[in-house]
């Protein structure tokens, strides 16, 4: 840096740390190639991460942790985002993380929400707090799994979902594309060691509401287990507080189900009520169980059939046809067919959360050979 601290913290806005950054480039412009670090070959750099020795000084201004972009153009390419983060004694792990989320995913600052979630409040620096179900889901972390009205209203047997293992998704019928509801199974052990309770989390998220910018505008709300404001309240804690509760957690016991009628506050946006049902929610643990709708079988059982001292293991084969537009090209090209989760499941007579682990698909060449390269 060609100045103290001091002079960068004293500067109107962020312009202080634009100075920093474009000395930055400047110095190591020599050294480094840039363009290395455009992964996706479309002109600009993924991720520039800055940390920086000593606390940040004012909230907003000079050198303060935020997300950042430039236009500075080198080796080819632009140096778009950055993102900076203080190291007051030990680094905090929570600032870079949250930082790194709004540079490289777009995540928003989820501003009265509570401690369930980086892109939250800053329950613990040195352990934060994993980001939230719905999100990981989003990138493709981990996968959806849709629930329907009819779910809701037929006999299913019982869900089995480990700690983070699915982001359970019920879309609003009349917006299915911008509001809905979503739920995962969190447990207060590892990245959420600091979250007062385990259970079912569900939330409300509404796209048409960019991020979480005022209390009465909430992107991505908690919907509490003990809630029992409306949906559209605005909520009166936005940081530190509201944290995390115990009673935030759907599980056995006071807030075993979810339902229009026992959670009459909770609606869609536009005040209808939702038409999900979850009931016999059970005791977390390794697992945590749960029924959509209220008729659900206990889980069947994986295990094989024993005949004499051999065992029979019954394998079932079903040709399912799917549609799809290819691209034209001279060269490969990955193609994804959208299966529908509750056919497959319902021809094979498992769940959808199974399908991973007990389906292999195959494609069939033009030679009729099959071709296993699919996931």
């Amino acid at each position: 840096a060609k100045h103290p601290k001091s002079w960068y913290e004293g500067l109107q806005g962020y312009s202080g740390s634009d100075s920093l950054m474009k000395e930055v480039f400047e110095y190591f412009d020599p050294q480094v190639d840039f363009s290395r670090y455009d992964n996706d070959k479309d002109g600009t750099t993924e991720a520039i991460n800055i940390v920086y020795a000593g606390p940040g000084q004012t909230w907003g201004q000079g050198l303060w942790p935020h997300s950042g972009w430039s236009n500075e153009r080198r080796d080819g390419v632009k140096l778009t985002h950055h993102q900076m983060t203080d190291m007051p004694g030990k680094f905090s792990i929570y600032v870079f993380v949250h930082e790194s989320g709004h540079m490289i995913f777009g995540w928003p600052d989820l501003y009265w929400y509570g401690d369930y979630c980086t892109m939250g409040n800053r329950a613990n620096d040195l352990n934060p707090v994993a980001i939230n179900d719905f999100y990981r889901a989003d990138q493709g972390w981990i996968p959806f799994v849709d629930i329907t009205s009819e779910d809701v209203d037929n006999v299913t047997s019982f869900e089995v979902t480990k700690p983070g293992e699915f982001c359970y998704r019920y879309k609003n019928p009349a917006r299915p594309n911008q509001e809905g509801l979503v739920w995962s199974y969190v447990r207060n052990t590892g990245r959420n060691k600091v979250l007062a309770g385990s259970g079912l989390l569900m939330q409300h998220y509404d796209f048409s509401i960019e991020g979480n910018s005022s209390a009465d505008k909430l992107g991505l709300r908690i919907v509490h287990a003990n809630a029992a404001g409306k949906s559209s309240d605005a909520v009166t804690d936005q940081w530190p507080s509201p944290g995390s509760t115990a009673n935030t957690f759907f599980k056995s016991g006071t807030y075993a189900e979810f339902s229009d009628d026992a959670y009459p506050a909770i609606r869609w946006y536009n005040g209808s009520k939702t038409g999900l049902k979850i009931t016999d929610i059970g005791t977390p643990g390794e697992t945590l169980t749960f029924c959509i709708g209220e008729n659900c079988t206990e889980p069947s059982s994986s295990s094989s059939t024993a005949t004499s001292s051999s065992s029979v293991a019954e394998i079932t084969v079903q040709k399912i046809a799917l549609e799809t537009t290819l691209p034209i090209s001279d060269n490969y090209a990955p193609v994804t067919l959208d299966l529908n989760g509750n056919e497959v499941a319902s021809i094979f007579g498992i769940k959808r959360t199974e399908i991973e682990d007990k389906v292999e698909f195959y494609g069939v060449e033009p030679d009729g050979t099959l071709n296993s390269k699919t996931t």
